[in-house]
């Protein structure tokens, strides 16, 4: 597109809107430099992408441009500590991308930011949080600097020892530094007595900053270990620059795509601040918008003047022409329907309720003043030159063309006719074209073809900026002008220069706008019944869901009675094998009968928990997946709350006052209920059931174990623990194996160790959770 259509469509301010919702430097960079998409295909992708992202955040807010960093680099180079640190925060932000679904098309993503981790981590062994490099970073280092603090500590000892043996000679101060060398506070008046060396003097001049004689040698070594110090320190930077070369590309890669994730979440905000809709693409030329609002008139917002949405429907015309009052608006539709184009091909939701156009190869505007002092044009001629290069750059193409004021700037005759001209050869084109005039001629050649749409813009005493498809709009100049309190003398005497030849026009506009009123009120009938129908059909509705909400209710239930009904059996059958084994006891051991009948009563047992899992699952497909935003209840312990948010198969849920972590499968969907409630459901920690951290599995079965503790790792996420405990025995290690092989592929859990002594040692397992 040329850059005076993006200029004349505002589209540099709404870049700036666009980039203030962004949450990195490459983001906004992104934002301003945006441009739309090259075919229908690719904005269909980026919607596609917007929508599987629309219910998600990610915070970007710690990714720095380290592309001044990372491009000039070359090997042999050496960069300072403080550069490494910032590389190694912006990759630990870039770990926020992690969380980016497979399914988005950001095709390598995961496996360089596994690359871009590894430099990480070598950066974290060699750069301390304060950009200065650690003491332990090399064994030589460790050792250099370890002789430095003892060579240091003897020089310092030293010196004390000579200032404690001549206190007549030195100032009861301590010992400094002065040019890299170690000093005693030397009085003036006792220079020379004490060989040695004098590298300053104080402002007072009554102190020389004295090195001893016997202690210059002890000097020189501290110096040559810090040069010493300093040039391994020069090495390791040396070695972690290369690493950062060799992963250069890797890194702008990573920054590449946070900077498109970053321009994701800010069209998001974007379409939420102005309530966008997702736009359709038509194969064909019609064009359908409803309820369209300028971006830039709602930012606006003067008070007590709302911004009048536009509605326009055009359909198997590619012409339109609209009329109507000075400052009525009709700029106002250029521009708007040439922004709701330009930001559906940008992949941006625009605001409107409804948006339905075509995909258009370009989109070509006259709009404004085109007066060129520099090169000498009126503005007729500027007008003309501009829509000559339309006409050259659009005959073989798809394109919107929005021309203001067609005609105008010249004598009313000649720029009719040529207006008409130019009209009747734009609508043998593919595209659409949307002119605005004042021209009576035009206004005629319109009303007369019927190919061409025309429409007005709603004047009732004054603009009311409501598009009228179908009428002629007068252009009112008189009434604008009372409006405006322009003198009355002047306003009664333009009156009286009105020719007749345009009685008859006004006449006929009148007949037109009588006919309008009368479709415009059979409108509203229609209307008025198709609420009542809608009405009727949501009463159904309601009593749909109130059906299915109470046959939910009731499965539930059943499905707790046989869960109450599981356990009880599982307790009686306990009882019984305990008893059946004590009388065996008495009587005559038979280990096949308790087999068998332990077997038996495990099928019974299993028959049951499928029963009730076919139950729950069949409850689980009747109902939608839970969204952000929605109320719903949680299954296990029969309580509501809204989500806040979704992570995989985890949902965190704020009920009452306390935002709690549960699988997405337990949670059921309120429609229409919860919010709707008077007081929203309270909880607290006390009243749940009660939860120990620890869990005791020594001498189970290990399937059964494992089963236990995965139910038990998710009721301690639920209560909030942060550290529980496992109880699995020493024995064999072969529960213990098979717990941490557990835990080790949880990504619930953020680490887990053997028990310290006291703890219970290798019998125990302490798990720390995220």
């Amino acid at each position: 597109m040329r850059e005076r259509d993006l200029f004349s469509l505002d589209f540099p301010r709404i870049r700036e809107i666009l980039a203030s919702f962004t949450q990195t430097p490459l983001g906004r960079e992104k934002a301003l430099a945006l441009m739309p998409f090259p075919n229908r295909e690719e904005a269909e992708k980026e919607f596609s992408r917007l929508e599987r992202l629309k219910d998600t955040s990610y915070s970007l807010s710690g990714i720095e441009d380290i592309r001044g960093i990372l491009i000039p680099l070359k090997e042999g180079m050496t960069l300072s500590p403080q550069s490494l640190l910032t590389i190694r925060t912006t990759i630990a932000s870039l770990m926020e991308l992690r969380k980016i679904p497979d399914d988005l098309g950001l095709n390598g993503l995961k496996n360089l930011l596994s690359q871009g981790e590894e430099l990480a981590k070598k950066i974290g062994a060699v750069i301390d949080d304060f950009g200065e490099i650690k003491l332990d970073s090399s064994p030589l280092l460790r050792g250099k600097i370890e002789r430095q603090r003892n060579l240091r500590n003897l020089l310092i000892k030293r010196l004390e020892g000579i200032r404690k043996e001549n206190p007549e000679l030195f100032w009861q101060e301590e010992v400094t530094i002065r040019n890299g060398r170690y000093c005693l506070p030397l009085k003036s008046s006792k220079k020379g007595i004490f060989p040695g060396i004098v590298h300053d003097l104080s402002e007072s001049e009554k102190t020389l900053f004295f090195e001893p004689l016997p202690l210059i040698d002890l000097g020189n070594q501290l110096v040559r270990l810090e040069r010493e110090i300093e040039e391994e320190k020069r090495r390791i930077l040396s070695e972690l620059t290369n690493e950062v070369v060799g992963k250069r590309e890797i890194l702008l890669s990573l920054l590449d795509f946070a900077a498109i994730i970053d321009l994701l979440q800010a069209k998001i905000s974007f379409a939420r601040a102005f309530r966008g809709t997702r736009p359709i693409f038509t194969d064909n030329n019609s064009l359908e918008i409803i309820g369209a609002r300028h971006p830039l008139l709602l930012l606006k917002g003067e008070e007590n003047k709302e911004v009048v949405p536009l509605d326009l429907k055009m359909v198997d015309k590619k012409v339109l022409v609209v009329s109507g009052p000075n400052a009525g608006g009709k700029t106002c539709l250029l521009k708007t329907v040439g922004l709701i184009s330009l930001l559906s091909q940008c992949g941006i939701f625009p605001p409107a309720d409804w948006v339905m156009i075509p995909f258009f190869d370009n989109i070509f505007t006259d709009i404004g003043e085109s007066e060129s002092i520099e090169e000498s044009l009126s503005a007729f001629t500027a007008h003309l030159l501009n829509i000559k290069e339309i006409l050259e750059n659009s005959s073989d193409k798809r394109s919107l063309i929005l021309l203001d004021e067609i005609g105008g700037s010249t004598s009313p005759e000649e720029g009719g006719a040529l207006a008409c001209a130019l009209i009747e050869a734009l609508k043998e084109r593919d595209g659409i074209t949307i002119v605005t005039t004042h021209l009576t001629l035009v206004k005629f050649f319109a009303y007369n073809h019927p190919e061409i749409m025309q429409g007005g813009m709603e004047f009732k005493g004054r603009p009311t900026y409501r598009f009228l498809p179908g009428l002629f709009g007068k252009s009112s100049a008189l009434e604008i002008a009372a409006l405006l309190q322009f003198p009355e003398r002047i306003l009664k005497r333009a009156e009286s220069f009105r020719e007749e030849k345009f009685v008859s026009f006004s006449s006929k506009i009148k007949e037109l706008e009588k006919e309008i009123g009368e479709y415009q009120r059979l409108n509203q009938r229609l209307k008025e019944k198709e609420k009542e129908i809608e009405e009727k059909g949501s009463l159904l509705e309601k009593r749909w869901r109130e059906w299915e909400k109470e046959e939910k209710r009731l499965r539930r239930e059943m499905i707790r009675e046989k869960e109450i009904f599981l356990k009880e059996s599982r307790e009686k059958l306990t009882k019984v094998l305990t008893e059946f084994r004590r009388l065996q006891e008495k009587t005559f051991p038979d280990k096949k009968i308790e087999k068998k009948l332990m077997t038996r009563s495990e099928e019974l047992l299993t028959e049951l928990r499928a029963e009730i899992e076919k139950d729950r699952e069949k409850l689980r497909r009747d109902r939608r997946e839970a969204k952000v935003g929605d109320w719903v209840r949680i299954l296990r312990f029969e309580k509501e709350g809204e989500v806040l948010e979704i992570d995989g198969e985890w949902a965190k849920v704020l009920v009452g006052r306390l935002p709690i972590k549960v699988l997405r499968k337990e949670l059921e969907v309120m429609e229409g209920e919860g919010k709707n409630l008077p007081n929203q459901l309270r909880i607290d920690r006390e009243t749940l059931p009660p939860f120990s951290p620890i869990l005791n599995i020594r001498g189970e079965e290990k399937v059964f174990a494992l089963e236990k503790v995965e139910r038990f790792l998710e009721d301690a996420l639920f209560y909030g623990c942060k550290e529980v405990k496992l109880l699995h025995g020493k024995g064999e290690g072969i529960l213990r194996k098979a717990i941490w092989e557990l835990l080790g592929k949880d990504k619930r859990i953020s680490g887990f160790r053997e028990g310290r002594p006291e703890e219970g040692g290798s019998g125990v397992t302490i798990v720390e959770l995220k």
